[in-house]
């Protein structure tokens, strides 16, 4: 579940609002991941950090990301990546930092690998997840770089979680493949099943198909950040804003519509989400 303090790609009159406690209750959701996104440039860390303060004076539990989806030059509190997840309680991570998109840093793979094992160690000396998200766009690439990330260097699989992988099927094959070498995903919660797009219930039974351990899948509302719109020259064409309420319409959906379980569709809400950021 993630909050945002994100503008959308369509300029200064587009930014995104930001959350309420009350909205986030009555979407039944009671722990937040916060972070930023595209807009590190009108939106701060400290102001990520004061929203979660905010919230968690008024009942909700909330925790947040360093960093955007530029991860060759990552903003921080300390200007240390690893200080700010060992010595500030509630980062326990990086992200979204953002991959296959051209909005990314297009940054190397080098820079990938230092920044991950930056937080694999902050993570260590501050009991915390170490956590890299990972904004997945719908480019050629992929998600070549993770995988040379686990076959090249030590750090743990563990430590990476891709989102948004229902974006392409192709993204969603390489998802299944990183699933089965022992990976966690995440989806991305919508409130409408539109024409082409991969339904959720849709991508747990191909997850499913493939083999994937289903406590290794975690579902993830996006709110209250920019959905762009951009056309097939990737001109902005539009946007929207991701709505808390996403989690329980696609909750419903799995168990009315799929047919599922409640026990059995809960866990993507809540057991496997808050395993990811170090909650019992």
């Amino acid at each position: 579940m993630s909050i945002s303090l994100v503008a959308a790609e369509g300029g200064p009159d587009s930014r995104a609002p930001k959350i309420s406690a009350v909205k986030i209750f009555k979407a039944g959701v009671g722990t937040v991941l916060g972070m930023l996104g595209t807009d590190d440039v009108t939106r701060h860390p400290e102001s990520l950090l004061a929203k979660a303060q905010g919230l968690e004076k008024q009942g909700v539990t909330a925790f947040i990301l360093d960093g955007s989806y530029k991860f060759s030059q990552v903003h921080t509190f300390t200007g240390d990546l690893r200080k700010d997840i060992t010595l500030i309680p509630p980062i326990i991570g990086v992200g979204e930092i953002a991959l296959a998109d051209h909005r990314g840093p297009q940054a190397g793979f080098r820079d990938l690998a230092k920044l991950a094992a930056e937080a694999r160690v902050g993570g260590l000396l501050g009991d915390k997840p170490g956590l890299v998200v990972v904004h997945m766009g719908g480019g050629k690439e992929g998600m070549d770089q993770l995988f040379r990330l686990i076959e090249e260097t030590e750090i743990p699989q563990a430590n990476i979680l891709p989102t948004h992988i229902t974006r392409t099927q192709s993204l969603l094959e390489q998802g299944a493949r990183w699933g089965r070498l022992g990976g966690s995903l995440d989806i991305t919660a919508h409130a409408t099943e539109s024409k082409g797009k991969i339904t959720l219930g849709e991508a747990l039974d191909f997850l499913r198909q493939k083999g994937v351990d289903p406590t290794r899948i975690s579902l993830s509302s996006d709110s209250n950040g920019s959905i762009p719109r951009f056309d097939e020259e990737k001109n902005f064409i539009g946007w929207s804003v991701g709505d808390i309420s996403d989690l329980r319409t696609e909750f419903l959906r799995l168990v009315g519509k799929e047919k599922m379980s409640p026990e059995k569709a809960l866990i993507f809400f809540t057991q496997n989400p808050a395993k990811r950021i170090g909650l019992s």
